[in-house]
């Protein structure tokens, strides 16, 4: 997708905090800054999603380690 007429800008930060197992009684987060986007046209705010970090996250972080 292009922006050649610059109607999509960047808008700063989102912080997403994520709750993962408690790790010796207390409670553990994962807090992520996810880069906001502006559209012009259509006057919205929205954030770009990444399968990486759900696979990541549902693999290794929400399982405990014995």
């Amino acid at each position: 997708m292009e922006n050649n007429s610059y109607s999509i800008i960047k808008y700063g930060y989102k912080t997403s905090r994520i709750t993962l197992n408690s790790t010796t009684h207390y409670p553990t987060y994962l807090e992520l800054k996810k880069q906001l986007f502006y559209c012009k046209d259509c006057q919205t705010t929205f954030s770009v999603s990444s399968a990486c970090i759900e696979i990541y996250l549902t693999a290794d972080l929400f399982y405990p380690i014995w």
